[in-house]
């Protein structure tokens, strides 16, 4: 059994939006039998490259990229929200 489905993101982020529901939506489009149809997404584990000193929030609680590179391990936070405060490049790899 898999813990988890793989996802990225290349391109510029939305600043001030909930990045977690753009994945989602991503996601369903690319996959309609997805069960992110009926419920939300949390992320498992996340690797950010961007910008550096980019600022990002997850789950509220602020954090600053300042190498351009961010990573957690799986299981290390459960991530259901995660806004960036201006619009930068950065590719995003995540599993779900």
């Amino acid at each position: 059994m898999s813990r988890g489905t793989l996802g990225s993101f290349n391109g510029v982020v939305t600043p001030n939006a909930n990045m977690v529901e753009v994945f989602r939506q991503k996601e369903i489009w690319e996959h309609p039998n997805t069960h992110l149809k009926f419920g939300n997404m949390t992320i498992r584990k996340i690797g950010i490259i961007t910008d550096p000193n980019t600022i990002v929030y997850m789950n509220d609680a602020k954090i600053v990229i300042p190498s351009g590179t961010f990573e957690l391990a799986y299981g290390m936070l459960a991530i259901t929200k995660l806004v960036f405060e201006a619009p930068v490049n950065a590719v995003i790899h995540y599993i779900y």
